[in-house]
């Protein structure tokens, strides 16, 4: 999908935000909350959010961009509303995202909490979590209808 625009034009809503900095070449900070906003391009369904990977591998290269491009680096996706929720250009989502180090004390736990703001409708509160160690497999209906009972 990533290297046919078409398919990644009907896929993708809005431009993509940056969450989660990492350099490697610095202080590492393994928590953090970092708020971030989405403006909707074009008119469309919002069920979720495709949560991609930048890498810069060497300084003066471009970066590999796992939303943009063919890579290993297969993005995940955050499923917000099933059904999806109409947006239109203007639309926006603002919503913070926490990184905590999981129970392990190594692996990272991801949370999203936000509100979609349409015009000419009430505020929609939005969330999704992924824990490294939580037994959350088929817990919602999305990944129920992704990994269906054997």
């Amino acid at each position: 999908m990533q290297d046919n625009p078409k398919v990644r034009e009907r896929a993708y809503l809005s431009d993509a935000v940056e969450v989660e900095p990492l350099e490697f070449n610095g202080d590492l900070h393994p928590e953090g909350v970092d708020a971030a906003e989405l403006t909707f391009a074009r008119e469309g369904r919002f069920s979720g959010l495709a949560l991609g990977m930048r890498l810069w591998v060497a300084e003066d290269d471009e970066p590999i961009d796992s939303l943009f491009q063919p890579s290993s680096w297969t993005p995940a996706y955050a499923p917000l509303a099933e059904e999806g929720l109409p947006v239109r250009p203007g639309d926006r989502f603002e919503f913070d995202f926490t990184t905590v180090v999981s129970d392990d004390g190594v692996h990272p736990d991801y949370g999203l909490v936000g509100e979609l703001h349409r015009a000419g409708a009430r505020a929609a509160p939005l969330s999704w979590g992924s824990t490294h160690h939580a037994d959350g497999f088929r817990t919602t209906p999305f990944y129920r209808s992704l990994f269906p009972r054997p």
